[in-house]
């Protein structure tokens, strides 16, 4: 069995491996991005940063569906989490080539924010079923 350490490894080298996801948790504007930019100059390491730029322009309109949550939360919570967790997913399944993936969030944040909302009354239930379903 071969075996490398990962400071030899580089992007170009083509090895099949099981890899890694490490997830940045934190509150909102807590340095998650900051952390996960800084981490992205390691050359063992695939980085991944929230997709804001999805969020920020949604369809042929480029509605700034961020914009809305933020503006009328309960109005937009389920249809903001849905497409969160639509693009999270999108993202996370890209191909990498280090044994590495370090993601800002997981999958499971969409939870956190949807659990608030239902027990502040911002979301409807079956709203949180449905999107618990994905």
């Amino acid at each position: 069995m071969r075996t490398r350490s990962l400071t030899s490894f580089t992007n170009k080298d083509k090895i099949s491996f099981p890899f890694v996801t490490i997830s940045i948790e934190g509150n909102i504007a807590s340095g998650k991005s900051t952390v996960v930019t800084k981490l992205s100059q390691l050359k063992f390491a695939t980085t991944i940063l929230e997709p804001l730029p999805f969020w920020q322009a949604v369809g042929s309109d480029k509605v700034n569906l961020l914009q809305l949550f933020y503006q009328d939360t309960t109005r937009w919570l389920a249809a903001f989490q849905s497409y969160v967790t639509l693009t999270f997913m999108r993202e996370y399944k890209r191909a990498i080539t280090t044994p590495f993936k370090i993601v800002e969030r997981s999958l499971w944040s969409a939870d956190v924010f949807l659990r608030k909302g239902l027990l502040d009354g911002k979301i409807l239930e079956v709203d949180y079923a449905l999107i618990n379903q994905v």
